[in-house]
């Protein structure tokens, strides 16, 4: 857990570079351009430089905390407590336990906006993944048994691409969420999207 600052070099956004109190979303402006990450600061009743700083450390593919630790609960905890999250008896608190199994659905909303800028190729095949698997369930559940095994690879596919880009990250939650997030993505319905629409209706 003792990481040099040299081991942060490969993050798209350095963490070590933050003071303690540092807001990432004033350090680096550009992420305020991101509507999800802002959710910081309105939606999420934890201290949003924290909540940033383990969304980074646990889900950025150059972070130390991702290359050093295969086991996916050691690296969210050891993620929050780099972060700044304190334990009490061996334990954190009910809404940074919640932050760490996926349950908080606004979290996973800004992890879902985070990967998204590590990946735009796999996101645009997970779509062209899932569009595929939609054209041929209707045969599927027909009882046309030669197309199950593609409807297996498929899914195989699919989760082997959603496991790259959350980063090893299979809690369901965040699985069922990510593919929401590109669904909505996919629609044009997320809140920079809309948006964008309407800057160019007026």
């Amino acid at each position: 857990m003792n990481y040099r600052e040299s081991d942060y070099r490969l993050m798209l956004f350095n963490v070590s570079e933050l003071q303690k109190f540092d807001d990432p979303l004033v350090f680096w402006p550009e992420l305020r351009k991101i509507d999800e990450l802002r959710l910081a600061e309105t939606g999420v009743n934890l201290p949003k430089d924290k909540v940033l700083r383990y969304i980074f450390l646990c889900y950025d593919r150059g972070s130390p905390v991702v290359i050093h630790n295969k086991d996916l609960i050691k690296r969210k905890y050891e993620a929050a407590i780099l972060s700044g999250f304190e334990l009490v008896d061996k334990k954190f608190e009910k809404q940074v336990e919640d932050v760490i199994k996926c349950q908080d659905p606004l979290v996973n909303e800004m992890i879902c906006a985070f990967v998204r800028l590590f990946g735009d190729d796999d996101f645009a095949y997970i779509t062209s993944l899932k569009d595929a698997l939609y054209a041929i369930l209707p045969s599927v559940q027909l009882g046309e048994i030669k197309d199950i095994d593609k409807v297996q690879k498929l899914k195989k596919e699919i989760d082997t691409v959603t496991e790259k880009i959350l980063v090893r990250d299979n809690t369901n939650n965040l699985y069922l969420d990510l593919y929401k997030y590109i669904e909505r993505e996919k629609l044009g319905l997320r809140p920079e999207d809309m948006a964008l629409k309407n800057n160019r209706n007026r």
